[in-house]
């Protein structure tokens, strides 16, 4: 199926935002930057933060929800446009 797409209205949209997927790996990028930073802070001791389990559960659930979320939702957003072919 072909799409004609103005390209006016193309040019409205800001570049990040123009396919699905940039702002997930964008906000991925981000998120591992303020994790590592915190991290960081909490391991000089100056920030005293005793999350529940402790930091290994703590790293582990943020790498899963924070930083995988975003990386997975940006691959899905990457595949289902290449997959179903429609442009974005």
């Amino acid at each position: 199926m072909m799409q004609i797409t103005d390209l006016k209205t193309e040019q409205k949209i800001p570049p990040l935002l123009r396919l699905g997927f940039r702002p997930f790996f964008l906000s991925g990028a981000l998120f591992s930057i303020f994790a590592v930073t915190l991290w960081l802070l909490i391991y000089k001791g100056t920030i005293g933060l005793s999350p529940l389990g402790g930091g290994y559960w703590w790293h582990i659930h943020e790498m899963i929800f924070g930083f995988g979320g975003a990386i997975i939702a940006g691959f899905l957003l990457t595949a289902v446009h290449i997959w179903t072919g429609v442009r974005g």
